[in-house]
């Protein structure tokens, strides 16, 4: 009798192992994480290997170096605000939350990532890098009529998207959520920071 398997070919009831690609991933954004809390200069390897349950040697043979790493976080974040700028850009100006939950879901995917860009956004003095005008061009996409104040509002709307995934991340209360439910929320409250919610009655 053969054995069921599952629709990758894998026997039924056993998990998949992550593909080589999903794994890399999975350590730049820890490594990002990381670099964003302690800096690059304060985070060793072993940290990061210890941090992905991985031993030293095995990623060295992934990423060569810290700075390769560093790197690696680095264009993976520009990647990344690259993604949430094309579904802006191709999105209705008038779907606010529609366009908010694009971010958040990209946020609650790379919390690392977005910690390392919030860390480049806070430094002083500030880095005008590439990661700074992706940013920028977030903003400017969501602050339809270009105000200060709209502009203000999108900041705040984004910085609550922030708040939301790094609350859910340190477990400082019982705030554990599914991934798409906190996409849901973080979008749905962010959205009512970006516009002004309706005058009661």
């Amino acid at each position: 009798m053969s054995s069921t398997t599952t629709r990758a070919g894998a026997p039924a009831g056993r998990t998949a192992r992550p593909s080589s690609a999903s794994i890399d991933a999975t350590i730049v954004d820890v490594a990002a994480g990381l670099f964003a809390a302690q800096g690059v200069d304060g985070t060793s390897l072993q940290q990061v290997a210890d941090a992905v349950g991985y031993s030293k040697t095995g990623l060295l043979h992934r990423f060569p170096s810290k700075q390769a790493l560093h790197d690696a976080a680095t264009a993976r974040a520009e990647e990344v605000l690259g993604a949430v700028i094309a579904e802006l850009s191709a999105a209705a100006p008038d779907l606010g939350e529609e366009l908010l939950r694009s971010v958040a879901r990209h946020a609650v995917a790379h919390p690392g990532l977005v910690d390392l860009v919030v860390s480049r956004l806070s430094a002083v003095p500030p880095v005008e890098d590439r990661l700074h005008g992706l940013v920028v061009r977030v903003i400017e996409q969501l602050a339809a009529d270009g105000t200060p104040r709209h502009r203000l509002r999108v900041v705040l709307a984004l910085q609550l998207v922030v708040n939301a995934v790094a609350a859910q991340r340190e477990g400082l209360l019982d705030l554990a959520l599914p991934a798409d439910e906190l996409v849901d929320l973080a979008a749905h409250l962010s959205a009512r920071v970006l516009h002004d919610a309706p005058s009661p009655a």
